[in-house]
């Protein structure tokens, strides 16, 4: 704002409980096509390629050396057809080892986790020494939440065969779901000293040092990461996400826009892409990513409510009503849809789209969905009052929302000039700001 005088409308930021929620699906949601393989293979497709071992039916198993000479990559489609062809080799040789791995790791493919665990079992009770077995154990553990077992397996595998990269990057991931991070950095470092181009273990290596707040060594990380695999979506969004932790918003945007370019049909990245020009102001660019994610997916009412916010910033006011009506009409519970329509409706600088009484019916709603218990939302009903003419009632509940705890000092200077305006009689009217952490 220009004039140093005027006191700051404020929209609702994103929620920062909801936009973590959003930001949490985001390598479920990219990475869809690959959940099947993810839970086969802790290692697998969600952080690199997943190997399945099956044998032609025509192939007759008999000893270990020979049946690892006969296994073969598979393709998703060969995962059901695998379990017959194992079942069918240990009806002949119930014994064999290969085979029990096998079927393991079809039946994680298919997300028979507790049957895998139980041909692994057998696997390793027929031949010990096979270090895959104990690999494939542990990323069932690590799936059911046994993470004991899982770092017990990886270990084992490592015993094994001390050069099993995999093993260490496996081991990594789960150090690093339990936030023994300086472990899961050493595992994930080992795994690289063993394979340059293992682009999995760089990857965890840096996200592991970006929990840690290590973001410069992250991002190096991440950019080796990228440069061996660079239709990665997670890739391109986690070190977007680490230049933008580091305040290189810039920078977050460029991996923003490849992540959109290798996902253009995921209304998640367009919704971090938009949200991101948020941050920097580019009120247009902000609304065109939302619109995009709302193109993808029409009945989501946060990101009417997103694209409402931004528009409003904007100055195109009416098309930020017709954005915060249509959130309320998919979601008649949405405190924050009603909120941001009370303050517009309430304190935009064109008469033509202010209505007091409207504005005090959408805030009245926004509180008592909230239950009274937003601040904000209480100093917007203040502000309907106002422009409804109801200054007695602006006084009370421009004071009711100054008597919460924890403002700070510039919410409560913002409180109390609104509070002088309403003394005198005058509603406030002015061009609105996003602040993050209103809600």
């Amino acid at each position: 704002m220009t004039d140093s005088n005027r006191v700051p409308v404020r929209f609702n930021a994103v929620s920062p409980s909801r936009l973590q929620s959003r930001r949490s699906g985001v390598h479920r949601s990219l990475n869809a096509g690959n959940s099947r393989r993810a839970s086969a293979k802790l290692c697998g497709a969600f952080l690199g390629s997943l190997l399945i071992l099956v044998a032609a039916r025509a192939t007759a198993v008999e000893n270990l050396e020979a049946g690892k000479q006969a296994l073969r990559p598979a393709t998703g489609k060969e995962y059901s057809a695998s379990i017959p062809v194992w079942l069918d080799v240990l009806r002949r040789d119930p014994t064999n080892a290969v085979a029990f791995l096998g079927l393991g790791l079809a039946y994680a493919a298919e997300g028979e986790t507790t049957n895998a665990i139980k041909a692994y079992d057998e696997a390793i009770r027929f031949a010990p020494g096979i270090p895959e077995s104990y690999f494939d154990r542990a990323t069932a553990w690590h799936k059911l939440g046994d993470q004991q077992k899982a770092i017990k397996d990886f270990s084992q595998a490592i015993n094994l065969n001390p050069a099993y990269a995999d093993a260490y990057c496996g081991r990594g991931v789960v150090l690093s779901a339990k936030g023994e991070l300086d472990q899961a950095i050493k595992d994930f470092s080992k795994a690289i000293e063993l394979n340059r181009t293992n682009f999995t273990a760089l990857d965890g290596r840096a996200t592991a040092e970006q929990r840690k707040g290590d973001l410069d060594k992250a991002i190096v990380d991440y950019t080796a990461a990228i440069r061996l695999n660079p239709a990665d979506v997670r890739l391109a969004y986690n070190r977007g996400l680490a230049f933008e932790k580091r305040g290189d918003l810039d920078k977050a945007i460029e991996d923003f826009i490849h992540m959109v370019q290798l996902a253009p049909s995921n209304p998640l990245a367009h919704f971090i892409l938009g949200e991101t020009y948020e941050k920097k102001a580019e009120w247009g660019k902000a609304a065109q990513a939302y619109g995009e994610a709302i193109r993808l997916k029409p009945r989501d009412p946060a990101l009417y409510h997103d694209r409402g916010r931004v528009l409003s910033m904007k100055g195109e006011w009416a098309s930020a009503l017709s954005d915060f009506r249509e959130a309320i009409d998919l979601n008649p519970r949405f405190a924050g849809a009603y909120n941001d329509l009370a303050y517009l409706l309430a304190t935009c600088p064109e008469a033509s789209i202010r209505n007091g009484a409207a504005a005090v019916q959408a805030a009245t709603k926004a509180c008592e969905l909230s239950g009274w218990e937003s601040w904000y939302y209480v100093g917007t009903l203040a502000a309907a009052k106002a422009e409804a003419g109801d200054f007695a009632g602006a006084v009370k509940y421009e004071k009711q929302a100054m008597l919460t705890k924890g403002l700070t000092r510039r919410d409560k200077e913002d409180l109390e000039k609104k509070l002088e305006l309403y003394r005198r009689g005058e509603p406030y009217h002015g061009r609105p700001e996003i602040v993050e952490g209103s809600q």
